[in-house]
């Protein structure tokens, strides 16, 4: 159902989850010091090796 100004709400939805992913990348850029990926791949690695670690111990 299209509003008058024949806008429907996909559009909307796709409108705002764009404006939220530059936003995103506005903000990563000004913070350009904090690698945010790198810190989570670490904290999934970390977890990975001591889930091998409980795992050989019960072994």
């Amino acid at each position: 159902m299209k509003r008058q100004d024949g806008k429907t709400p996909l559009t909307c939805l796709v409108t705002i989850a764009v404006l939220l992913i530059i936003g995103g990348a506005v903000v990563a850029m000004l913070f350009e010091g904090t690698d945010i990926v790198k810190d989570i791949k670490g904290m999934m690695e970390k977890n990975n090796i001591e889930t091998v670690q409980d795992d050989e111990k019960i072994s």
